[in-house]
């Protein structure tokens, strides 16, 4: 059995309750939280993850499992393509800081440096 998306109840009571912990010491202070921060306290494998059967990305962030081979991300400059491909994507679960962690985890996979300048 492949892996199943949480759905939208279970994801907004993992919200709600990340909510309710970070609300502070008084509970009439209620702050509400952006999607971008939500997604950074859910961990990145309910939004990514990588399969080693197929050699794939599987992305979540449109509430749909969306691949993306890993051979068709040769180098960087392939990466940087896809980066711009899903950043135009209007997901309610993308967020600046899941493309930068599929970016990071993609250099890890293919043994770029990515800090490397030259």
């Amino acid at each position: 059995m492949g892996l199943q998306m949480p759905s939208s109840a279970d994801i907004l009571a993992l919200a709600k309750e990340r909510i309710a912990i970070k609300r502070g010491p008084s509970p009439a202070v209620i702050k509400t939280y952006t999607a971008d921060e939500l997604a950074d306290w859910i961990p990145e494998d309910d939004y990514f993850r990588f399969d080693e059967p197929s050699q794939s990305y599987l992305v979540y962030w449109g509430g749909y499992e969306y691949a993306v081979d890993l051979d068709r991300i040769t180098s960087p400059l392939a990466l940087l393509g896809w980066v711009a491909h899903l950043g135009e994507k209007k997901w309610e679960l993308s967020s600046s800081s899941q493309i930068a962690r599929f970016v990071t985890s993609v250099c890890k996979r293919q043994g770029w440096d990515l800090w490397d300048a030259t």
